[in-house]
């Protein structure tokens, strides 16, 4: 009684309760007002107005306010905040001389996500304060409005957010990480429900009662973790574009069949494990390993293609870069399918990965020598 409750709880309850946890962690989709210090060495009317405007963008929170850089450099290796503003002596002077003094930022790139947004936010804010103090400077020479603006900015850049306009978590994290944990419980699952078999020694029962036909016994194993972890990937599917609000592009057949096709791809996987090794520890140590791999190199974290051709191949190993790639453009673009073409391929030649080995497994389970290996 007590095993099946533990079964039902990391089978069905933990998948759930991450993809809840999960989604509570980045509700709120963008960072917002990060610890950064400030050192303001002009301490003029000017410095106050550039601390103001870069104060008022989402991401900036000056928590500090320091004399020095040596203090600012203190709270940023004891991880109090993540960047420092230092404005320097006679800011405002050397500014009004057109000399263009530079407004200093320092930044802890090691979180690269909280640093990307401060940086862009900084920029943001000074570049705005220079262009309105240039086309101030021309008008007071006598030029008109649009002559100052023109004159002070001779080339923009129109920039377009295709398909983050919010420049959100949710379209980047939420939707890669939830279906990387879902990888990891259905691939190790899998393992260990054809292990335990062998382990718990009950291999030969379980044969003979498919009819020594491995193909049923391993099916009948399995189908009910395809149907339950169909259920979660569904409810996944619907938290993100139902509580999220992540727009849904593409049509829901597709998403449905894509997403059943990944369920598949990594059971497939987890017979494959077994298959080789017929030892359950190793194959859920190998099966971990894998599916902690998948993240990094789907792309999403550095592209594939700037990495070498042994890292570009060795990402394709995993269904998740297909899938990702397949929920990208079907889900959140609403591209043509025949452009996921070649990942549909790829899913279903993963679906296709026991036909490899599972005369292997059969021959374990036939075999009792085999049996017993944690």
């Amino acid at each position: 009684m007590v095993s099946r409750k533990i079964y039902v709880f990391v089978t069905l309850i933990l998948p759930l309760f991450a993809f809840v946890l999960f989604i509570s962690l980045f509700h709120s989709g963008v960072a917002r007002k990060l610890p950064v210090a400030l050192v303001d060495n002009d301490n003029s009317q000017l410095s106050h107005t550039v601390a103001r405007m870069i104060a008022a963008t989402p991401s900036v929170n000056f928590a500090y306010k320091v004399e020095s850089l040596n203090e600012a450099e203190v709270l940023i290796q004891k991880w109090k905040c993540y960047a420092v503003v230092y404005i320097p002596e006679d800011f405002e002077k050397n500014t009004l001389r057109g000399e263009a003094p530079g407004v200093v930022l320092y930044y802890n790139n090691i979180n690269l996500a909280a640093s990307s947004s401060i940086s862009k936010d900084v920029r943001t804010a000074v570049g705005t304060l220079s262009g309105q103090i240039k086309v101030a400077t021309k008008m007071q020479k006598g030029a008109m409005l649009d002559q100052a603006k023109e004159s002070s900015f001779p080339v923009t850049v129109d920039t377009h957010v295709l398909y983050n306009p919010y420049v959100s978590y949710n379209y980047f994290i939420t939707t890669s990480m939830l279906p990387i944990m879902l990888q990891m419980f259905v691939l190790l699952m899998s393992i260990y429900a054809i292990g335990v078999e062998l382990k718990e020694h009950t291999a030969g029962e379980w044969l003979e009662a498919a009819g020594g036909r491995a193909w049923v016994a391993v099916t009948g194993k399995l189908l009910p973790y395809t149907v339950i972890y169909t259920a979660v990937a569904l409810f996944m599917n619907m938290l993100i574009f139902k509580y999220l609000q992540v727009p849904l592009k593409g049509g829901i057949a597709v998403l449905i069949i894509v997403t059943i096709m990944y369920v598949l791809a990594y059971q497939a996987v987890g017979i494959l494990f077994i298959s080789l090794r017929a030892n359950m520890r190793e194959s859920l140590s190998f099966g971990m390993a894998y599916s902690s791999l998948a993240f990094s190199l789907s792309g999403l974290a550095f592209p594939i293609m700037a990495m070498p051709i042994a890292g570009q191949i060795f990402a394709y190993l995993f269904p998740y870069t297909h899938f990702n790639r397949l929920f990208i453009d079907q889900a959140m673009k609403g591209m043509p399918l025949y452009y996921s073409a070649t990942s549909l391929l790829a899913l279903a030649l993963f679906i296709a990965i026991p036909t490899l080995a599972i005369f292997r497994l059969k021959k374990a389970m036939q075999n009792e020598e085999m049996w017993g290996k944690h």
